[in-house]
């Protein structure tokens, strides 16, 4: 194949992978360096600042010699169409696409082809070369392959911006019932681990994220929840990413049946309210049902604030920032105007509140203002 026909399968094998912008601290190296050392993106995703940005988002090589059953490049795939992109190939490749301006920084994942050690060694001579012979001091996210050696994940961690390893399934159980060729403890947990070590050594610039593919194993949304939590207090976990499991021809799930995004929209909301809302992980997980589901068809938010009616309404004139922020509607930015107009004076209308951003037909049933509050009744 040419570097072009590569690129079309190799490209598209990463649809899968989600990510969005690190900030990076990287150090300018010199006059004659290449690429800007601030935040890239992914494509059609945004940077922290709000910019609109463009990633190269491709493989080393679809070659793998892992079993993931829902996965197109594993060994149990019917439809094998295998290649790879050489080192410098590779290299070149982004080069031409970045001061082209097609591009603004890259995104590199890897099949195991052979070994960890090999697949980390064939993406760290790529990056080598980046950063070495053609001095890109751009951004640079890196998949860690599990199994990988501590001395790999130290140099691929030393020219990247962004490290990240897919957990894939919240629980050892279910992990093991979708691959029998990797340990969870040992080839994905214990690496989890070494990267959080890294990062404490400033070897790693920015957080460390996962991926978690959602009900490829039949697991609930507490599993996600649970593991979420070992995630966070003991792996340093800066954020976890979610992907519906979507059922691909010719695996071994080909004719399972496919999750719903709206399921893997609930997981990323559940996340935000515990990372940016200041909820606990008692809360998050009193948000399921018996059968240990988030109902779909009621916002979590809503859903904890009806479950919590002692809590409401809250006293908009009179509420901490974390209160305002339990009120269905409410926003990290508007309830800190809320809380910078109490300054001046008495919030006393809701069209002061549409004005700073809140959702009135969200947060009117559990707010007071000035005396007055809206019936639960819409919520029955």
């Amino acid at each position: 194949m040419n570097t072009l026909e590569k690129l079309k399968i190799l490209g598209g094998g990463t649809k899968w992978d989600v990510c969005t912008p690190a900030r990076t601290k990287r150090a300018l190296r010199g006059p004659d360096r290449i690429g800007a050392p601030y935040s890239a993106g992914v494509c059609r995703s945004f940077t922290p600042d709000g910019k609109c940005v463009s990633l190269l988002k491709v493989l080393q090589t679809n070659a793998c010699v892992h079993d993931c059953k829902y996965c197109i490049h594993s060994t149990g795939c019917k439809k094998k169409q295998k290649t790879a992109f050489e080192a410098k190939e590779l290299a070149d490749l982004f080069m031409q696409m970045y001061v082209r301006n097609y591009v603004e920084g890259l995104f590199l994942s890897s099949g195991v082809c052979g070994s960890a050690d090999v697949a980390a060694q064939k993406m760290l001579e790529t990056v080598s070369i980046l950063r070495g012979k053609y001095n890109y001091q751009g951004y640079i996210h890196l998949k860690i392959m599990p199994g990988a050696h501590p001395s790999d994940i130290k140099a691929l961690a030393e020219h990247a911006d962004r490290v990240s390893l897919n957990l894939e399934a919240p629980t050892k159980s279910s992990f093991s019932e979708l691959c029998t060729t990797k340990d969870y403890q040992t080839d994905v947990l214990r690496r989890l681990s070494w990267i959080e070590k890294l990062k404490g050594k400033d070897n790693v610039t920015s957080g460390v994220t996962t991926q978690l593919v959602v009900g490829a194993g039949g697991e609930t949304d507490l599993d996600y929840i649970n593991c979420l939590e070992e995630l966070y207090k003991n792996f340093g976990l800066k954020k976890a990413y979610f992907s519906a499991f979507d059922a691909q021809p010719f695996t071994p799930l080909e004719n399972s049946r496919s999750i719903p995004l709206v399921r893997e929209n609930f997981l990323y909301r559940i996340d935000w309210l515990l990372r940016f809302y200041h909820f606990s992980f008692k809360e998050a997980k009193e948000m399921v049902g018996e059968n240990g589901m988030l109902p779909l068809n009621i916002d979590p938010k809503i859903n904890f604030a009806l479950a919590h009616k002692e809590l409401f309404p809250v006293d908009v004139n009179e509420a901490s920032f974390e209160e305002l922020l339990r009120v269905p509607g409410v926003g990290l930015t508007s309830a800190q105007r809320i809380m910078d107009a109490r300054e001046e004076h008495k919030i006393k209308s809701a069209q002061e509140l549409k004005n700073f951003g809140v959702v009135l037909k969200k947060s009117l049933p559990f707010l007071d203002v000035a005396g007055k509050q809206t019936t639960l009744g819409c919520f029955a």
